[in-house]
C-alpha cells in the first residue's frame, strides 16, 4: 500500500486552499447572479461607465487567469512527475481514497517526427513498409501505436528521425464508497 504520510503538510494546505477557493467561488457565483448581471443592464451606453466596467472585468479576468495558471502548473507537476514517482516508489499502479476516488498512474507511449526531419522520416517509413501511415501528414496517434507495436517486436522507429517517449498519465476516477 502507498505511504499515506508522505506529505501531510502539503495535503493540509491543499485542503485548506480548496475549502477557501470553493467558498470564494460560491460567493462569486452568488454575487454575479445577484448583482453583476443586473448592473450590466444598467450600464447602458455611457462610455465612461462601460469603460470602468470593462477595466474591472479585465482585472477579474487577469487575476483569475493568474491563479488558474499557477494551479495548472502545480497540477501538471504532480500529475506527470510527483505522483508517478511516488507510485513507483510505493510499487502501486493505483490507490483508492476514502474521499471516493481512485487515482491511477499509467504510461502511454508517444511518437512524433523530429523537427526538420519530415522528408527523411517519410522516406524511412516507406522503406520500412510503413508507408500506409503517410497521408498529407502522419497521424501522431497512428505513429504512436506503430511505435508501441514495434517496441513489442524489439524494433524501433529510427531515433535520428523520430521522437519517442513514454509519458505517465494520471487519472482520477470516482469509486463507490467502501471500495478498496
Amino acid at each position: 500500500m502507498a505511504n499515506s504520510t508522505a506529505s501531510p503538510k502539503v495535503n493540509n494546505v491543499l485542503v485548506s486552499l480548496t475549502q477557501k477557493f470553493d467558498t470564494a467561488l460560491d460567493y462569486l457565483d452568488r454575487a454575479w447572479a445577484e448583482h453583476f448581471e443586473q448592473e450590466m443592464s444598467l450600464v447602458g451606453t455611457d462610455a465612461i461607465e462601460v469603460a470602468r466596467a470593462f477595466v474591472k472585468l479585465r482585472h477579474l479576468k487577469d487575476r483569475t487567469e493568474a491563479v488558474a495558471k499557477a494551479i495548472s502548473i502545480a497540477y501538471e507537476q504532480i500529475k506527470t512527475t510527483t505522483l508517478p514517482e511516488a507510485f513507483d516508489m510505493a510499487g502501486v499502479p493505483s490507490v483508492n481514497l476514502e474521499e471516493g476516488f481512485r487515482v491511477t498512474v499509467s504510461h502511454k507511449l508517444y511518437a512524433s517526427i523530429k523537427k526538420d526531419m519530415k522528408e527523411a522520416a517519410l522516406e524511412w517509413l516507406r522503406a520500412n513498409d510503413l508507408g500506409d501511415l503517410i497521408s498529407p501528414t502522419v497521424n501522431a496517434s497512428t505513429l504512436s501505436a506503430v511505435a508501441k507495436t514495434m517496441g513489442e517486436e524489439n524494433r524501433e522507429l529510427d531515433p535520428e528521425l523520430f521522437s519517442v517517449a513514454i509519458v505517465p498519465n494520471t487519472s482520477v476516477t470516482p469509486v463507490k464508497r467502501g471500495a478498496k
